[in-house]
């Protein structure tokens, strides 16, 4: 387990990593694995977990890991640092607000997510999904 934390310091999760998962136990050490990365190379959260003071190497479970305030997309721009966004996509923000980002580093890991999702759920004739919209945006 600590070894394959450690080689996960070195890259990101692959996509046929991503798409491979199969249970629950796949699922976790995934996780733990981009938890290592972001917290080893995403300043914004690496800070984060540091003023919590938890210690990567303490956090061995999904339920263990710290999810940012969501306020912070709104505040920092939150990228693995030696990343450039492939896609940045808004919130709506209410009157008055800032809105938040989500900066995206690998558009096609996320068209390929959504575009599995709907495939695996395919919604009836009477509720048809609202891609197309999505698509173009991401297009």
């Amino acid at each position: 387990m600590v070894s394959k934390q450690i080689a996960s310091l070195k890259k990101m999760i692959s996509s046929q990593e991503i798409f491979s998962i199969k249970n629950h136990s796949d699922f976790n050490a995934s996780a733990l694995e981009v938890f290592n990365y972001q917290a080893q190379h995403c300043s914004v959260y690496r800070v984060y977990i540091e003023m919590l003071r938890i210690s990567r190497e303490k956090v061995t479970t999904v339920n263990e890991i710290p999810f940012l305030p969501v306020e912070f997309f709104k505040t920092h721009k939150v990228l693995s640092d030696e990343k450039t966004p492939g896609i940045i996509f808004e919130s709506s923000g209410t009157t008055g607000s800032v809105a938040g980002k989500h900066y995206v580093a690998d558009k096609e890991i996320y068209i390929q997510s959504f575009t599995r999702c709907i495939v695996a759920q395919p919604c009836s004739a009477a509720q048809p999904p609202e891609t197309t919209r999505w698509q173009k945006r991401l297009l």
